[in-house]
């Protein structure tokens, strides 16, 4: 008898066991896996620009409405949301970074993730910068290094005609923008403005201040580089100590014994040069109504404000033409060539020192065989000592030590209609940049062409690139 109930109680034992085992596999669930797809490996971004990316999700099972996300970018969360529409932070620095989009299923508690990889880049480095006209007012455009670059522009940001742009070291290599109204200071990475100088922030305020010319990259004096020229005439000394203008220059006195008032028109073309460090530098303008070179320079003496350029001496021989284009074609030498387009009449110095001293009457040789136009632009080249100008679309070019022989046609491939408006050597000379106003309707009527500056080919050809072109800047 026990061992009857001994079996009995074995197999309702087992059973129990088995009956157990089968509800246990109706429990398992399975698990609804996410794959992620549709995100780069990598992407490059400038400050500012969007990064937008919508990835996309695949579910084993079916779509779960309980999931949680999250971006980061160098472990620094972005955005919680399923796509991402980030702007890249100003303040980030150019650097490659680590990314990860995180997607969470709340119910399991399961992460899934895909890296990737965002270089941020600096949005105005290194490109071109453009100063451009458009009804009288100033346009600024960039086009950042690269093939596919496009011009980025700025409108209404700059009151008054445009004149010259400069990334002045001396000013912790930011861009600066002189235009008739203001002279802008740009951050070099933001392109954002630091300062402006107008009539309002000179020492001695002016509101009617109108500027011609305006040069941060030469020394003016023993400490500061640049200055600016006004519409009436004066010149003040930009001063770094303060960072303001200095008060302007006053009517000019011939260093003769009687102390003669001068009464002349100061050309906005000038020559600012410094002998050594420590030493007094000079500013060589040209009085246009007579036609004579003006030599202005800092004597403390001379008034009791020590910043003014309150010293002239009139150089000697008068030329009676108008200044049309002087540079540096040597160390240490200088040319300057005179034109009247009333009478066409062109003359010119070639070899002169910055000062202009020590020049006699012989050395001053009339150019019978020149091509000038009142419309020419002018440009020296100092590493093969030609002197590049244009006659309507044609380059032509004249070397510096026979400038009374025929000038050389540099190209005549550019297109026939149109007008020149700027000419600009590159930074290693190997380059010339042509600026035409093609006459376009709209906005953007500015081209540019890029040519070898040898043999006159054409490299490269930016169309649209704002106004018409006035000044450019291989920005760094």
């Amino acid at each position: 008898m026990k061992k009857i109930l001994s079996v009995v109680y074995i197999i309702i034992t087992f059973g129990c066991v088995s009956c157990y085992e089968d509800k246990g596999d109706y429990d398992y669930k399975a698990i609804n896996e996410i794959s992620i797809s549709g995100i780069q490996e990598s992407y490059e971004r400038m400050k500012w620009q969007d990064l937008r990316i919508a990835p996309e999700l695949k579910f084993s099972l079916h779509e779960n409405d309980s999931l949680a996300y999250r971006w980061e970018i160098d472990g620094r969360a972005v955005s919680t949301e399923r796509n991402l529409d980030y702007s890249v932070d100003v303040n980030i620095a150019d650097d490659a970074y680590k990314c990860r989009y995180v997607v969470t299923n709340t119910n399991g508690n399961v992460r899934y993730f895909q890296e990737f990889e965002l270089k941020v880049v600096t949005a105005y480095n290194r490109g071109l910068l453009v100063l451009s006209e458009q009804d009288g007012e100033s346009m600024l455009s960039f086009r950042p290094e690269g093939e596919d670059s496009e011009f980025l522009h700025w409108g209404d940001l700059f009151a008054g005609k445009p004149l010259s742009l400069e990334q002045p070291y001396s000013m912790d290599a930011d861009v600066t923008v002189t235009t008739s109204k203001a002279i802008y200071r740009l951050d070099k990475q933001r392109m954002e403005e630091k300062k402006k100088y107008d009539g309002e922030t000179m020492l001695v305020p002016e509101s009617a201040l109108e500027i011609k010319f305006c040069k941060f990259t030469d020394h003016v004096d023993d400490e500061d580089f640049g200055c600016m020229i006004s519409k009436k005439g004066q010149v003040y000394v930009y001063k770094s100590r303060n960072d303001f203008f200095s008060s302007p220059s006053p009517v000019p006195v011939l260093e003769t014994i009687s102390e003669e008032l001068i009464d002349y028109e100061l050309s906005d073309i000038c020559l600012i040069y410094t002998l050594f460090y420590g030493q007094t530098g000079y500013f060589l303008g040209y009085d246009n109504k007579v036609g004579r070179f003006l030599h202005f320079a800092n004597k403390s003496s001379a008034s009791t404000d020590r910043d003014q350029m309150n010293s002239v001496t009139a150089r000697e021989p008068i030329i009676g033409l108008p200044l049309f284009a002087l540079g540096q074609w040597d160390y240490g030498k200088c040319i300057s060539i005179f034109y009247d387009p009333k009478s066409n009449v062109a003359k010119v110095v070639a070899s002169h020192a910055k000062d202009f001293a020590k020049v006699t009457e012989e050395q001053v040789v009339t150019l019978d065989n020149h091509k000038f136009t009142p419309e020419s632009k002018v440009v020296v080249c100092d590493a093969t000592a030609r002197v590049l100008f244009n006659s309507g679309m044609v380059i032509y070019q004249s070397n510096v030590r026979s400038m009374t022989s025929v000038p050389t046609v540099l190209s005549n491939k550019l297109p026939t209609t149109g007008k020149i408006t700027m000419l600009k050597l590159s930074n290693n000379r190997k380059s010339l940049y042509v600026g035409v106003d093609s006459g376009r309707e709209g906005e953007f009527k500015g081209d540019v062409y890029v040519l070898d500056a040898v043999t006159g080919e054409i490299l490269t050809t930016y169309s649209e690139v704002g106004g018409a072109p006035v000044d450019i800047l291989e920005k760094y």
